[in-house]
């Protein structure tokens, strides 16, 4: 099949190899303004999808650590730890070596213990109310039954010793 279409193209004049290479760039010419059309229609179709939610995802962070050796390897402080960093902790270096902008000072304040404490006890005092409080429905809830199952218990009970007072009051 290729060896005809070959044969043909040498076999053409050289105008009508230039109409033939005009149309082919016509035809290519409308093919990429349709397709731009429909990606700018995915384009407006996915903005409007995304302009409802998902603002903070995706969003860049400046970079915290610095590698001392290379400085254009930099990491923002998320996901897994880089590899050049990694294997300069196993060599003995701490992470507070390679912050940015500080000579080994704390990135971040930290939270002082009694306010982590505080806030661990009020944490702990919700779930406790709140694990209270399903107790307390469940207990209603077994009450119920038991009061129910009493009933029918004690009215078979309540027959048989009218039975057995009335067997008993025959027999005297």
């Amino acid at each position: 099949m290729m060896v005809s279409r070959r044969q043909s193209l040498s076999s053409m004049s050289v105008d009508a190899l230039i109409s033939l290479r005009d149309s082919i760039g016509r035809v290519l010419m409308e093919r990429s303004a349709e397709l731009q059309k429909q990606l700018q229609r995915l384009e407006i179709g996915s903005a409007r999808k995304s302009a409802g939610g998902g603002k903070r995802r995706g969003r860049k962070v400046p970079p915290k650590y610095r590698d001392p050796k290379n400085p254009s390897n930099v990491w923002a402080g998320r996901g897994a730890v880089p590899r050049w960093m990694a294997e300069q902790i196993k060599g003995g270096a701490k992470r507070e070596d390679f912050l940015i902008g500080s000579s080994g000072a704390p990135a971040r304040k930290k939270r002082s213990k009694k306010r982590t404490i505080s806030r661990a006890r009020a944490k702990t005092a919700t779930q406790r109310k709140a694990a209270a409080k399903s107790r307390g429905k469940r207990k209603s809830a077994t009450a119920r039954t038991r009061k129910v199952g009493a009933r029918r218990s004690s009215t078979p009970n309540v027959a048989a010793s009218a039975v057995a007072s009335a067997t008993s009051a025959g027999s005297e």
